[in-house]
């Protein structure tokens, strides 16, 4: 199991910034390194930073994807399978100790796919009100 340590970051991040002028440093870096899914040898260098504030969670999700030009984007649909298209998909617990876990994951489009559970058949997904205050962008390159 990889064990990555939450850094809080005591600034204020209001609607009005974008997750790119947060103090990324304070954050360490993580690597994006087991791929379970043994159907696809595409494995791309992907990193990972999370910070918390007093009432935020932030998560910078960075991947080259350099085989995929232009990335498969397709799915606009809230709670869509973005799994379908090129995404990241992110997992992670707040605690080792509970079979609970997040999956996030995110395609081109900066949609979301979010749900929360022990595995993939018991996850339970928000809906679109219990997710308005969670904002996720895309930053596409050049």
């Amino acid at each position: 199991m990889y064990t990555y340590i939450v850094n809080h970051i005591p600034e204020a991040y209001t609607k009005g910034n974008s997750l790119l002028s947060v103090d990324w440093n304070r954050a360490e870096e993580g690597r994006i390194a087991n791929f379970p899914w043994e159907t696809s040898a595409y494995q791309p260098e992907s990193r990972f930073y999370v910070l918390y504030s007093a009432d935020s969670l932030f998560c910078l999700l960075l991947t080259r994807g350099e085989e995929e030009r232009p990335p498969r984007a397709v799915e606009t649909a809230f709670q869509a399978p973005v799994s379908q298209d090129s995404c990241l998909e992110f997992f992670f617990a707040y605690d080792p100790e509970q079979p609970y876990y997040f999956n996030l994951e995110t395609n081109y489009n900066a949609l979301t796919h979010l749900g929360f559970g022990p595995g993939r058949g018991d996850r339970w997904k928000p809906s679109q009100a219990e997710l308005a205050g969670l904002r996720i962008e895309a930053v596409r390159p050049g």
